[in-house]
């Protein structure tokens, strides 16, 4: 009979209670250790407790099936979910198979490493994710979440505008092996090219008219119809959405949404409009200046992207008008920098890590779905509005004198 306490398995404070539990089950390379040593690193535990059970299989401490979950989780120290998960991991590894509800271990199991269990993911980024200020933040998160549920993450930059097909075939070449495909701000062709290809895939962003394939996206939809709505019941009338010509599925649908929310306004918003720029700082000033040139100016701007956003704030400092006094702004997208820019920004913040972890969760749905062509759905997650200075009511009077942005 092995006594076992789970004080010893656990790191300091663990609240069990030491030498209450017996368990029929005799493991004597535990007993000669005297502990299971824990991983203090961030590591999916399923997957760990996996690894130590497969170490005992190599030992010979079972030789004809697995002890049942109650009995697992004892000897471990963890819960019988953690179990489960472990035992799905082996089962993969063919370490055993279900007979009448019992585990028979099989006569050469393959569990001399689980390496061969530990599945890829490939992300795919395009030149806009790498212009973010953030990209690099997101993508360490991803590669986190991503090992904690037994996946290596690879990441490859695609350049988009020098032979992009070439570049797109020589990645899948040279990631064969993976197991499903996570496509960041990446254009239409390329999803277009990865639906041709039969690729179980993810559109981390919004996917374009006519591609099948599943996505994960905030909800800027939504999210620019609530954007006018609020700067409309604060008076302001000459409204300006200021739009990238990327031709990417998410500014698409901001556009969308900000025409939905014109036309539904009393009367109409005949001063309110959609001025696109390509991306520079120099294409951003000209449309500033052009905007500010005018006899009746913007009183706010709702721009996209934090990267432009900042810009922004920067051109409008330049020609000498003033946040929000002379003109408010709200951005669609959040940003670490906003943390230290004055004002404070008016804009939409999703939950990167429930962004992240939601996108995981789908990837490896995707990748151990039964067939590569599931059904497409479209999963949306709505941003939340934080307030900030750079957003002033257009009916109040503005010091320099200037009009109101309800005239």
């Amino acid at each position: 009979m092995f006594k076992y306490s789970s004080a010893v398995c656990a790191p300091d404070g663990h609240r069990g209670q030491p030498g209450k539990f017996q368990t029929a089950t005799t493991i004597p390379r535990l007993r000669n250790r005297g502990f299971y040593p824990m991983n203090f690193r961030r590591t999916y535990l399923p997957r760990q407790v996996a690894e130590w059970i497969a170490a005992e299989l190599r030992a010979g401490t079972w030789r004809n099936h697995l002890p049942g979950e109650r009995g697992l989780a004892a000897c471990f120290g963890v819960s019988r979910g953690t179990v489960r998960g472990a035992l799905d991991i082996l089962a993969h590894a063919g370490a055993f198979r279900n007979v009448n509800r019992r585990r028979v271990l099989v006569a050469k199991p393959a569990v001399a490493s689980l390496k061969n269990v530990r599945k890829k993911a490939v992300l795919i980024i395009g030149e806009m994710a790498n212009r973010l200020p953030d990209s690099f933040s997101l993508d360490q998160r991803m590669r986190h979440n991503f090992d904690l549920a037994g996946y290596s993450l690879s990441i490859e930059s695609l350049p988009l505008r020098v032979n992009w097909r070439e570049s797109l075939k020589k990645v899948c070449e040279m990631h064969r092996d993976a197991s499903v495909w996570i496509l960041g701000s990446v254009p239409v062709d390329v999803q277009r090219e990865m639906e041709r290809r039969q690729l179980p895939a993810l559109i981390l962003g919004s996917r374009h008219s006519g591609v099948r394939l599943p996505d994960l996206d905030a909800n800027y939809r939504a999210l620019v119809r609530h954007a006018v709505n609020t700067v409309w019941r604060m008076g302001h009338r000459r409204i300006v959405y200021i739009s990238p010509l990327s031709g990417y599925a998410g500014d698409l649908a901001s556009e969308q949404g900000f025409k939905e929310a014109l036309a539904a306004m009393p009367g109409g918003a005949r001063k309110a409009r959609i001025m696109r720029h390509h991306g520079g700082v120099s294409s951003i000033r000209r449309a500033l200046d052009r905007l500010f040139g005018e006899a009746d100016p913007p009183t706010i701007l709702i721009v996209s992207h934090a990267c432009y956003a900042l810009t922004v704030m920067g051109n409008l400092w330049k020609i000498g008008k003033r946040i929000p006094e002379d003109v408010s702004l709200i951005c669609r997208d959040d940003s670490p920098l906003f943390r230290f820019v004055v004002p404070s920004v008016a804009r939409y913040g999703v939950d990167r890590d429930r962004l992240v972890r939601r996108a995981v969760q789908k990837a490896v749905a995707l990748a151990e779905g039964p067939s590569p062509h599931p059904k497409a759905p479209s999963l949306r997650i709505m941003p939340q509005f934080i307030p900030g200075d750079s957003l002033a009511d257009a009916r109040l009077s503005r010091p320099s004198g200037g009009k109101s942005g309800a005239d």
